[in-house]
Order: structure tokens, then C-alpha cells, then sequence
């Protein structure tokens, strides 16, 4: 996906302008609500310094969160940290557009920067529409009359096609910010990887895996493809295997038709499909290894015989991809399959292969183990970057490239 088909911030002369910036700063939050890793918004600093650094008046659009649920919170703290990536104070807007988001946006001077409030406290943010359809939508008109630029940063969003996220771009010039220009250069890579390629995935979304790991089998862009955390016990349960006390967690997440596609998936590819061969328990409070399945006790991560095959793979490879953690590292007694892993895939990168590492909870992880900046690129998406990475389509990207032509 050509970079040269989007406009960048090179291409666009934003002094004395007033940029509409919409970034991904979508954050994990603790049960109070608070900000618990805000990885995501020192990655867009750059262009928010930068545009504004070029005396542009810098409008940022954001969310947190879906409508309706516990996580779609006020961004107020999220302007705070944001003032204190960039080092400039980021004024808040406790309205996401109307007279006062306007009113506010008419009195910022050049320099300024203002986050208006979250973008998805208006349920018609979630609606999946074109982009010419969105730029009917009367908050859309309202802010690009507002507006001289729209520049999009939020590759995290890129796969959706919603309001903010596309709605500009019939109606202003529009740009890509630094951190999607960067995000497309270094994924690019693993559409057309160095040999041998090895993906791995994990985490506990599992419910579109099966064509994401079809996609990479079938058109040879993974030369091996492993499997761990939830979704790794998927595709064990899927082979044929109960689990024990896990298996209830997986028939409630996963459809049987994905389960179908599993197995399908297992018995073509049984060489370059690689699942856990032994599993860590929680057994009365502590870690416990078991070689066989079923078990009682809750799976929790990989054990130290798939640790060792999967170091042995990673070891091979000269492209390497990983999304999602192997268990559940947040408790210490169940991180090691997590953090060998990444150790593993961070040691690849001093040796000169080609390293990605994405998804929230991965990045989250990486922080947690010190292991920022030892990587080929640390992406901030995660269903957007699985999208990316199989073809797939990315409405953000495609709105972007559309207005340039």
C-alpha cells in the first residue's frame, strides 16, 4: 500500500490554519476509570507538536470506549496526559461539537491546541457509513466549516468506517499524520515479509481468527503461524481436545462455525500451525504445570515445553509478527510464557530480523517488562493492524487515499 497515493503533513501548508486532527487515543482504564497505560497517546504526540509547532490551530477529535459501556468516559484526563506528552498545555472542551466546541475553536490562536470531548457520547459516532454519507451528518458540516484541514493520525481506528474517522475527508483537504505514515511503512513489511516468516498470535480475541490465520497460510505471507492464550486454546479445543474447566469460556466467546474453521485450518496446515503442547494452571492459588488435557484448573499460559518450541521458532525467523500475550501476565505468577516470548522476539531484532509487535495488550505487556524500544516497530493498533496485515479493508486509509485523487 503505496504511501505515495496519501497525502503526508510534507504535502500540506497548515500555517495559519486550523487542522481538524483526528487521533486514536482509545486507552485501557482501571474499574475507577482512570487511565491505565497511555501508550497510545505519547504515539501521537508528534504530529500534535508538529502542526502545532507549525502555528496551525490544532483541533483533536477522539473516543474512549463504545457508547453504553463502563469504558466510554470523558477524555478530560486524556487531555491532561496529552499536555504532558507534548509539553504544552492541550485545552479541554467538554463538548464534542455544538456552540461551545465551536465558540472555543474560534477563540484558540494559532499554536493552540483543544481535545474535544469524546466523539462517541453521540451514539451516531458508532454508525458504519461511507464517507460521503457521513459528510451529510450535520456535526460534520459543522466542524469542517470550522476547519481548513482534516488530518487523521488514528491508525488504531483505521479498519472502521465511522463519523470522524472518514466523514471529513469529502469536505477538506485532507492528510495523514505521522504516526499512520508510519504505522503503513513498517507493517508494508510483512505484506511482502523476509523469509522464513513467523506470526504469532494470542490474547483472548478469537472469534475472527480463523481467517486471519487462513488468510496468512493461504497466500504464503506466514511461513508458520503460532498459537497461544485464549486463542491458542481455540484451536486446541477445536482439534479435539476438551480443556476442562476453560471450555465453558471458549463456547461462550467463540461461534461453532469459528470453531469449524479451526479444525478445518488444523488438519490443512498441521506443519506450519504450531498450538501449545503443555498448559500452566491456577491450582489453588499457585502455577501449576499439566501436560494432558482435560483439567480442572483454569489455563493461564503456555508452559515450559512450548516456551522452548516457540524460542526455537522465533530463533529461525528473519520476519517475526506478534499480537497478543500468551496468558495472563498481569498476575506474576502467570507472565513467563509472555515475557520469554518477547524477550525471544526482541533478541531477533539485535540480530537484524524484522520485528513487529502490536495489539493493546501486548503493548501494555512490553511496558511492563521494559522491553520499549527493542523492537523493529511497536504498532498502537490491534484489529486495524490484523486487518492491515491480511488485505483487508481499511475505510480510513481508503478515504485518505480518495482525497487525494
Amino acid at each position: 500500500m503505496a504511501v505515495l497515493e496519501i497525502r503526508t503533513l510534507d504535502d500540506i501548508a497548515v500555517e495559519g490554519k486550523t487542522v481538524l486532527l483526528r487521533v486514536d487515543i482509545n486507552c485501557p482504564l482501571d474499574d475507577k476509570g482512570r487511565i491505565t497505560d497511555d501508550s497510545r497517546i505519547r504515539a501521537c504526540a508528534p504530529t500534535v507538536s508538529e502542526l502545532s509547532e507549525r502555528n496551525a490551530k490544532v483541533v483533536v477529535l477522539a473516543h474512549q470506549g463504545r457508547a453504553g459501556k463502563p469504558d466510554c468516559v470523558s477524555l478530560s484526563e486524556h487531555a491532561e496526559r496529552l499536555g504532558k506528552a507534548i509539553e504544552q498545555e492541550v485545552r479541554f472542551v467538554p463538548k464534542a461539537s455544538g456552540p461551545e466546541a465551536l465558540e472555543a475553536v474560534g477563540s484558540a490562536k494559532l499554536g493552540d491546541v483543544l481535545l474535544l470531548e469524546n466523539q462517541r457520547f453521540d451514539k451516531a459516532e458508532g454508525e458504519e457509513k461511507t464517507p460521503e454519507e457521513h459528510s451529510n451528518d450535520p456535526v460534520v458540516k459543522e466542524l469542517s466549516g470550522a476547519a481548513d484541514f482534516f488530518v487523521n493520525d488514528a491508525f488504531a481506528a483505521a479498519h472502521r468506517s465511522q463519523r470522524s474517522l472518514v466523514g471529513f475527508c469529502p469536505l477538506l483537504p485532507s492528510a495523514m499524520g505521522r504516526l499512520m505514515e508510519a504505522e503503513i511503512h513498517a507493517l508494508s513489511k510483512l505484506i511482502e515479509p523476509q523469509r522464513p516468516s513467523l506470526f504469532i498470535f494470542g490474547g483472548a480475541k478469537s472469534e475472527g481468527m480463523a481467517e486471519i490465520v487462513g488468510t496468512l497460510l493461504s497466500s504464503g505471507r506466514a511461513d508458520k503461524v503460532l498459537l497461544t492464550g485464549l486463542t491458542g486454546l481455540a484451536f486446541v479445543a477445536a482439534s479435539g481436545h476438551a480443556l476442562g474447566a476453560t471450555d465453558q469460556k471458549i463456547h461462550e466467546t467463540i461461534s461453532l462455525e469459528a470453531m469449524v474453521k479451526m479444525s478445518e485450518l488444523v488438519e490443512k496446515y498441521p506443519l506450519k500451525l504450531i498450538l501449545p503442547q503443555d498448559h500452566v494452571v491456577e491450582s489453588n492459588g499457585w502455577r501449576a504445570t499439566v501436560a494432558s488435557l482435560p483439567t480442572p484448573y483454569p489455563i493461564l499460559d503456555i508452559g515450559e515445553r512450548t516456551i522452548s518450541q516457540f524460542e526455537a521458532e522465533i530463533r529461525q525467523a528473519m520476519t517475526v509478527f506478534i499480537s497478543g500475550p500468551a496468558g495472563l501476565f498481569e498476575k506474576p505468577a502467570f507472565e513467563a510464557g509472555t515475557k520469554a516470548l518477547l524477550f525471544a522476539i526482541a533478541e531477533r531484532a539485535s540480530q537484524g530480523a524484522h520485528t513487529v509487535v502490536g495489539g493493546g495488550h501486548t503493548n501494555a505487556a512490553i511496558e511492563k517488562f521494559g522491553f520499549t524500544g527493542r523492537f523493529s516497530y511497536q504498532s498502537t493498533g490491534g484489529g486495524a493492524l490484523e486487518t492491515f496485515i491480511t488485505g483487508g479493508k481499511m475505510p480510513v486509509i481508503d478515504s485518505l487515499r480518495a482525497s487525494k485523487a
